[in-house]
């Protein structure tokens, strides 16, 4: 057991990156922008049905807001997204589709995030 309160780990990365102005690298493990966001289908799938299979920690407890546009955590819909998470994020907003209908919703998502570079949040 240490002293150290992981719920600070986050700003103080930010802090130390501004002051050396040494830039912390999107896929940097725990403090990276990247390090939380999900993009493949298989672990959005795995995200969403219980949040310990990919992450061994919460973004949370190191300071972050799962969902805060800043914090970038949690889910981002893109080419290798899967049915189950843009199924997840519409009711997320608010829609409820039928089967048929999400696949037909899906098939189009598909065509537009293969021509676009990054996620389409």
């Amino acid at each position: 057991r240490t002293a150290i309160n992981p719920v600070h780990i986050s700003s103080t990365s930010k802090l130390v990156s501004e002051y050396t102005g040494m830039i912390c690298q999107p896929h940097k493990a725990i403090v990276g922008a990247n390090a939380f966001r999900h993009e493949s289908g298989i672990h959005q799938d795995g995200m969403i049905k219980n949040k310990n299979t990919y992450e061994i920690m919460t973004p949370e407890s190191i300071g972050l807001m799962r969902g805060d546009a800043e914090s970038g955590a949690g889910i981002v819909l893109g080419k290798h997204s899967g049915r189950n998470a843009v199924g997840t994020r519409l009711k997320e907003l608010g829609y409820d589709l039928d089967p048929d209908k999400l696949n037909a919703v899906f098939t189009r998502f598909k065509e537009v995030a293969e021509r676009r570079k990054g996620g389409l949040e």
